[in-house]
């Protein structure tokens, strides 16, 4: 049998190691230094020329000239006699911000509210027209009607009795019409007897008289002299016929109450 200890394999002795050389070689051998680097130069891409159309440059729109405070007022005169009652407010609105203190620009534009229906509107328009000049009855006499229109009969004929007191003699018409609606007949009469002594008024204003007078002595029971009114106003005004009377008052811009409209129909009939 083999020996156990020769199957284990008996270290080498060590070999002798010369410190000497390995000391010389270390300090003899050169330092490796890496050269430095150098980034290569970039070379310049030629510049491509444009073959395309060049781009379009949009010149600026000239401004629009600013108009004058004269010619904005004149310009709003003119939108509300073509009806552009929309139009007139809007251009009013840029004049008065210069222009707080004008009554005109109030009455005018509280007109084109008035004209539209906007009845709230026209009447804090009108009332501030008053308050910068309370001796003009052009002021009074529009913001009756826009009372009138609205319903408010309590505010409307206060204004009406001053519109006539400071000299507006076309306002009789209306004035009568609110009393008419306020069921003051004897009164109404009056003023439409008042309205039709009155000269230089157009046909459309002197026909609606007589259509006022008509449906007040319709309500009085005067029913002959109700018809020959009504007659009158036809001859003038003969859209005002039973068959096309609406038609005619929504082409003159005319307005009547229920109250008026139900009256009118009556004296039709007669």
């Amino acid at each position: 049998e083999v020996p156990k200890e020769s199957l284990v394999e008996q270290p080498k002795p060590d070999t002798p190691i010369d410190t000497q050389q390995t000391l010389v070689s270390k300090e003899t051998e050169p330092v490796k230094e890496e050269p430095p680097k150098v980034e290569p130069l970039k070379q310049e891409q030629p510049k491509t020329t444009l073959t395309s159309d060049p781009p379009v440059i949009k010149k600026p729109e000239p401004e629009k000239p600013t108009r004058s405070q004269e010619q904005l007022f004149k310009d709003a005169v003119d939108e509300f006699d073509n009806r552009k009652y929309t139009n007139a407010i809007n251009t009013l609105n840029e004049y008065m911000r210069s222009n707080t203190s004008d009554w005109r620009a109030y009455y005018l534009r509280g007109s084109a509210h008035l004209s539209l229906d906007h009845y709230s509107s026209a009447i804090s328009d009108l009332t501030r027209a008053i308050n910068l000049d309370p001796s003009n009855c052009n002021n009074y006499s529009a913001r009756a009607l826009a009372y009138h229109q609205s319903g408010n009969l309590s505010s409307a004929i206060p204004d009406y009795r001053n519109a006539t007191n400071k000299g507006c003699d076309e306002t009789y018409n209306n004035y009568g019409f609110a009393l008419f609606d306020y069921g003051s007949y004897e009164d109404a009469k009056k003023k439409f007897s008042k309205a039709l002594t009155l000269s230089n008024r157009d046909k459309s204003s002197q026909s609606d008289t007589y259509i006022g007078m008509a449906i007040t002595l319709y309500k009085l029971g005067d029913y002959d002299k109700s018809k020959a009114y009504l007659q009158k106003a036809t001859e003038l005004e003969p859209c005002f016929g039973r068959s096309t009377f609406e038609s005619c008052v929504k082409s003159k811009g005319l307005w009547y109450s229920s109250k008026q409209s139900a009256a009118i129909k009556l004296v039709q009939r007669l």
